[in-house]
């Protein structure tokens, strides 16, 4: 049979969201949800439904899916989709696809599971067990739950493995445990969980307050690549110090390779790269064979490991210790297909096999490689080796970026405000692409607690307050208003922001300070006693300056919102409440003697994070005192508490406001480091470092575009453009960066007679050069300043 063509439409939101499961504003909103009539309350369930339907004609049907809380979609054997997308039950993601089956008969089949909180991953929210599907004009009928014949079965022989107390906070859900002797259940008719429709009198009918989300479907290719680094003929978690054997290259590229009865053995592929992908594996014979599929970002110095332990260079094994996470799968022999339903992630996979008395053949071990659509629309040269640790950045930061964006595939998979931040800018310069972030604004604004703050992080299904990350999100909606042409949705998410300031407001003390901020008021991990679990001064309550300084740089962020989007008043109102705490923080903090911010009102602390963050209140600080300022974060005393990874991006953006781009690039060293250690991807913090793949150390990469090259928006909506490259001892720099209307390059280089530059924008601006100021217009600019 030829396969229909598929594919996921984007919906525009509809009006007034406080009508979401109350009025029918999308056709999900009237759908009957169903489930499999067996099902227990509270137990894991996986449920197959399906549904046959015939077309007379060549025709387009259009339907919206979701569940609660994972489905697969087939259509006649061809993946159609997955999901929903990551959220809460505030704003339930849906997807909208259009399917052109020809005339005839046809299947549609979903794979929809449940799992139970302490088996499912930490990001993921739920309900109770759910599937629903509605079509669109003469698809209801033929589709739709509780109108069309769907039938239900049961898929057996899954469980949940126990979790390896060694991983430490390793919350993206259980390993599984696949039996393939255990049979599908029979077909039955579902039986209704929740209906949606009207109602007059404001009633919630479902907990699914159903939202389109705005991104695309997630990219799954077969991953090809890599080697296999080690085999050994155990399962020992060291691995022998001999050389790996050769003949299994066959793997890499989706090719057999047969496993002798009556054996065990272990197979070490080193992808070379970092994948986050669904194991999947195609065997053939093997009856009684039992298979695990384990995935590490790196193998440990020590034994035994956990995962704090440190792992020296990143591409070494031989000697070193396993410690990894996956699945194992039971096979009764015969020709069988598995995947695990979630993806997993790191740079090696191991394959734990045993089999019986018949031979095992290994036809396809590759996995699904999958993440957000990619397209790299950046670039970036010049006459010092900065490619690598841009290739590093760029893999660090795709890797983060899935249904949500994530601090760190391993470990977690959560979106947290402050990771966001740095995560999101970066991939703006990298991609162009604003779905993302455009989702995780959404998703922030419905997090918001019955204090107005917005949620540490989102989804989850265990709610975190952090007010030094709540008030992070301003900053990233004026990131968002500068970089992207969607006015639409800042004006939306403009309302639940003042609100949070508001709360935080609300939070001031007699003197104008943030004493009563709620939450963990964490700020960046720093490895000295007095920064216990992120928090300078510790858990204890006491205010501190870096703590502190976020109320006023959000205050700043959300005034240049109003001022740009016409809420001249309110932009006054921000502006003069962040004169207020910042003079009552300069009040609290400075010390004259220093001339620097202390983190406590002893002055007994100090650290980079209270001069970077009050070098960013730029209206705010006066100038006699941001050249110390600079000084201590150019030449750091050592009872300063240096930046780690996370933080390191705002003493960045202080080196770039002061116009010096070789130290910039020195402030680079640490992610040059990171290669020579054979990382593939950025890492959390500095060792032991617990993730090897964190998103919010990809931030060099946003710099180099936008300190070194100098490339920023001048307006809401990149209306104008600012350049104010950075060259420093350079002689040579050439970068791009995506614009909404197309892309801005820059091309430097510094000759005997001055400097040429070559500029390209789509629209007007400016280029300053040593304090004087170029006017740009749109297309083709060329200014040459000659030597003097």
């Amino acid at each position: 049979m030829e396969m229909p063509t598929t594919e996921r439409l984007p919906v525009t939101p509809a009006d007034c969201p406080g009508n979401a499961a109350i009025r029918r504003r999308y056709p999900i909103d009237r759908a009957t949800w169903i489930w499999h009539p067996d099902n227990r309350a509270g137990e894991r369930s996986f449920v197959r439904f399906t549904l046959a339907f015939a077309t007379q004609e060549k025709t387009a049907l259009t339907f919206d899916v979701s569940a609660d809380q994972r489905f697969i979609l087939q259509l006649d054997g061809q993946e159609v989709g997955r999901g929903p997308d990551r959220s809460e039950l505030g704003g339930w993601a849906f997807h909208r696809y259009r399917v052109h089956p020809k005339p005839g008969k046809h299947f549609l089949r979903a794979l929809v599971w449940w799992l139970p909180s302490d088996e499912r991953p930490l990001a993921q929210v739920s309900a109770f067990p759910a599937f629903a599907v509605a079509g669109l004009d003469h698809a209801d009928a033929l589709l739709s739950t509780g109108k069309a014949p769907w039938r239900a079965s049961t898929v057996n022989g899954w469980s949940c493995l126990p979790k390896n107390p060694l991983l430490c906070y390793h919350v993206i859900g259980s390993g599984f445990h696949v039996e393939g002797t255990q049979p599908e259940g029979s077909p039955t008719e579902p039986v209704t969980v929740a209906c949606g429709g009207d109602s007059l009198h404001g009633v919630v009918h479902t907990p699914w307050r159903c939202e389109p989300s705005p991104l695309p479907e997630q990219a799954r290719t077969l991953f090809a690549g890599g080697r296999i680094c080690w085999t050994q003929n155990d399962h020992h978690l060291q691995l022998a110090k001999d050389e790996p054997r050769a003949g299994w290259e066959p793997l890499v590229v989706g090719g057999p390779i047969t496993i002798a009865p009556s054996s065990e053995v272990q197979i070490l592929w080193d992808f070379e790269t970092y994948v986050c992908g669904y194991p999947r594996l195609q065997l053939d014979g093997g009856e009684g064979s039992r298979i695990g599929i384990e995935w590490a970002e790196a193998l440990y110095n020590e034994f035994p490991p956990t995962a704090h332990t440190p792992k020296g260079h990143r591409g070494e094994v031989a000697g070193k210790h396993w410690l990894g996470f996956g699945d194992t799968i039971d096979h009764p022999g015969g020709s069988a297909t598995y995947e695990v339903p979630w993806w997993r992630s790191g740079r090696y996979l191991r394959l734990v096999i045993r089999t019986a008395k018949e031979p095992l053949l290994l036809r396809d071990v590759r996995p699904l490689h999958t993440g957000h659509p990619f397209t790299r629309r950046w670039s970036f040269t010049c006459d010092d080796d900065l490619a690598g640790i841009l290739e590093l950045c760029e893999s660090g930061l795709r890797h983060c970026v899935h249904e949500t964006f994530i601090d760190c595939p391993y470990y977690e998979q959560m979106q947290y405000v402050g990771d966001t931040r740095t995560q999101a800018l970066t991939w703006l310069v990298a991609t162009g692409d604003r779905r993302p972030v455009q989702r995780a604004l959404e998703l922030f604004d419905r997090s918001r607690w019955v204090n107005g703050f917005v949620a540490e992080r989102c989804p989850t299904d265990q709610l975190q307050m952090s007010a030094t990350y709540s008030l992070i999100q301003p900053l990233i909606l004026k990131d968002y208003a500068w970089w992207t042409d969607d006015a639409a949705t800042v004006r939306r998410l403009l309302p639940g922001t003042r609100a949070m300031l508001e709360c935080a407001l609300a939070c001031l003390d007699e003197d104008h300070l943030p004493s009563k901020l709620p939450g963990w008021l964490f700020v960046d991990w720093v490895a000295r006693p007095d920064w216990a679990e992120g928090t300078p001064g510790g858990m204890n309550g006491e205010l501190s300056a870096p703590v502190a300084l976020h109320l006023p740089l959000a205050l700043l962020a959300m005034a240049s919102l109003e001022s740009h989007f016409g809420e001249s008043l309110l932009a006054e109102r921000w502006r003069d409440w962040a004169e207020k705490t910042f003079h009552a923080i300069e009040k609290r903090f400075f010390h004259p003697g220093r001339a620097l911010f202390a983190d406590d009102a002893g002055s007994t602390r100090w650290s980079e994070h209270a001069q970077a963050l009050a070098l960013a209140a730029a209206p705010l600080v006066s100038a006699e005192r941001r050249p110390t300022l600079l000084e201590a974060l150019l030449a750091p005393a050592a009872d300063l508490a240096p930046a780690s990874v996370y933080f390191s991006y705002h003493v960045h953006e202080a080196i770039v406001e002061a116009g010096l781009g070789d130290a910039l690039r020195a402030r680079f060293a640490f992610w040059k480091n990171l290669l020579a250690d054979g990382f593939v991807t950025t890492v959390e913090a500095p060792e032991p470092a617990r993730s090897d793949c964190h998103g919010w150390g990809a931030h060099p990469l946003y710099h180099c575009l936008t300190g070194l090259a100098g490339i920023r928006p001048a307006a809401p909506g990149f209306r104008r453009v600012h350049i104010a490259p950075l060259p420093g001892s350079l002689t040579f720099l050439r970068a791009s960066v995506p614009h909404p209307q197309g892309e801005v390059s820059l091309h430097l280089r510094n000759q005997a007679d001055g400097v040429c530059i070559q500029i390209s924008t789509p629209v007007e601006g400016d280029f300053l050069w040593k304090g004087e100021k170029h006017a740009l217009g749109k297309g083709e600019n060329r200014i040459h300043l000659p030597s003097r």
